[in-house]
Formats: structure tokens, C-alpha cells, sequence
């Protein structure tokens, strides 16, 4: 044998559990070779204070088991699940007699009626006051100016003053995307004064007049609008942003500049 068979039998050979014939090999093997010689060393000393620290304790041979008393009620409130059910019924419990205490109930008619909180003085009730208090105007008179029924143009008026309303907060806090403004004059037929002016397309307004000479001395018509168009659509610096690209604001633009042309003619011809 070499040395790595020696090796992986010194456990059992410490131990006495190799035949006899391996076992004179082996002790002969360990005289003639330090390093197996000194393995086998360190495996007796590993089992020597394996026996020593081994602690032997006597295994009883009767074993009982008493079971603790307890009432079901101890038991109930030992589990964390049912503390927090019994906990839960005792808020809703509390929150109903607290209603109940503040709730008048009322029959009437064959109905009930529920009320939470202070009941109202009855009408009866206040018929039955001081006659200082009896000049105050009662409930009853006050009935017809609460339950008096709206026409048909009050409540337009009213839908309508909402929706003005929603519009101008709107309107104050919006940031436009374009803006555009046009005045013009007439003479006949023809343009004889302009004046157009583009927002929101470059750091500060824009007064076109490249867009203003297309129109000057020539009648207003769909073709000349256009050419106005076109030249606001040049003058335009817009930006990108969360609001438009630039080639959506540049179209706005020319849409905005012909509309306010076509309303600006409209205003000056008096129609």
C-alpha cells in the first residue's frame, strides 16, 4: 500500500475496525513513514477529546405530561387573533351606543324617521314659545322662499354664470400656445391700413409687417389672406416644449392669422 491508501483507511484503523492482515500492514507502513504516522497521531487525539467532552446522561424511563389547567376564557385571550376580534367588536359596540345616544327616532305615519345629532325645534313646538319669541318669523313662513321652484331661464342663467365662471379660472392660470391680432381699415373694397401681430412665438410679441404688406392695396380675399398667413408663419420663432413643437405652432399660426383676418374684416365692414 502507498500512502494515499493508508490515508483513507487511519480512521478505521485508529478506530480497530481493519482485518488483521491490513492492519499489520498498516503499523508497518506507519514505522517506516513520518507523515502518515503523524495523521494517525492527530486522528487519536481528535477521538481522545471527542470521548472526553461527550457528556452521558441518564435516559428516564417514565416520562409524564400534565397538561396546564386552564378555563377557556384564559385561552380566548391568550390567541392574538381573537384579542383583535374581541377588540374590533368592542370599538363598533362603543361607536353604535354613541349614535344611539345622539339619535332620535321618530314614527310617523307609518314611517321612521332617524335624526343624529340635536333634533330641530318642531313647528308645534314653537307655537307653544313666550309671545316674544312667537314674533320671530317661523319655520312655517319661511317654507314658500325654500321651496320656491326655479323657470327655465333662471336655470340657463345659472348653468351659464357656472360655466363663465370655470372658464376665467381657467383662462387666468393657461399659458397660450399662439396668439394673434389684426386691425384693419378699409377703403372700397381694398385694404388701405393693417396691422398684424403674432404671441407666444418668440420672446416678445411680433408686429409683422411683411404679412401687413401682403394685404395693403389689395382686396381682401382668400388668396390674400393666405399670403398674410404665410408671412406670419416666417416671422414665427417658436420653441419646442411640453406644450407644441415647433412645427405645430408654426401651423397654428397661419390658421390663427387667417381666422383673426376674416373677424377683423368682419368688425370693420360693420357685418
Amino acid at each position: 500500500m502507498n500512502c494515499e491508501d493508508i490515508k483513507l483507511m487511519l480512521l478505521e484503523y485508529v478506530m480497530e475496525e481493519v482485518s488483521g492482515n491490513d492492519r499489520t500492514e498498516i503499523a508497518f507502513h506507519l514505522e517506516s513513514c513520518a507523515e502518515c504516522s503523524e495523521e494517525a497521531g492527530k486522528l487519536r487525539q481528535t477521538l481522545e477529546a471527542m470521548a472526553q467532552g461527550a457528556a452521558f446522561e441518564d435516559i428516564p424511563q417514565k416520562i409524564r405530561i400534565v397538561a396546564e389547567p386552564a378555563s377557556w376564557w384564559i385561552a380566548f385571550w391568550r390567541h392574538p387573533a381573537r384579542l383583535a376580534l374581541a377588540a374590533s367588536g368592542l370599538a363598533c359596540v362603543a361607536i353604535a351606543m354613541l349614535a344611539l345616544a345622539s339619535a332620535t327616532i321618530q314614527y310617523q305615519n307609518g314611517n321612521f324617521e332617524v335624526a343624529f345629532g340635536a333634533a330641530a325645534p318642531s313647528i308645534q313646538s314653537l307655537s307653544n314659545q313666550s309671545p316674544a319669541a312667537a314674533s320671530l318669523p317661523s319655520i312655517a313662513s319661511l317654507a314658500p322662499a325654500v321651496t320656491q321652484t326655479l323657470s327655465r331661464e333662471d336655470v340657463v342663467r345659472l348653468i351659464a354664470e357656472a360655466v363663465a365662471a370655470s372658464e376665467a379660472r381657467q383662462s387666468a392660470g393657461a399659458v397660450r400656445i399662439v396668439n394673434a391680432a389684426a386691425q384693419l381699415r378699409f377703403q372700397g373694397d381694398s385694404v388701405a391700413w393693417a396691422r398684424i401681430a403674432i404671441g407666444a412665438v418668440a420672446p416678445t410679441p411680433l408686429l409683422v409687417p411683411e404679412a401687413a404688406e401682403a394685404l395693403v392695396g389689395r382686396p381682401l380675399s382668400d388668396a390674400t389672406v393666405r399670403a398674410a398667413a404665410e408671412a406670419a408663419k416666417a416671422a414665427a420663432r417658436p420653441i419646442d416644449d411640453m406644450r407644441g413643437s415647433i412645427k405645430q405652432r408654426r401651423h397654428l399660426v397661419g390658421v390663427l392669422v387667417e381666422r383673426t383676418l376674416r373677424e377683423a374684416a368682419a368688425r370693420a365692414r360693420g357685418s
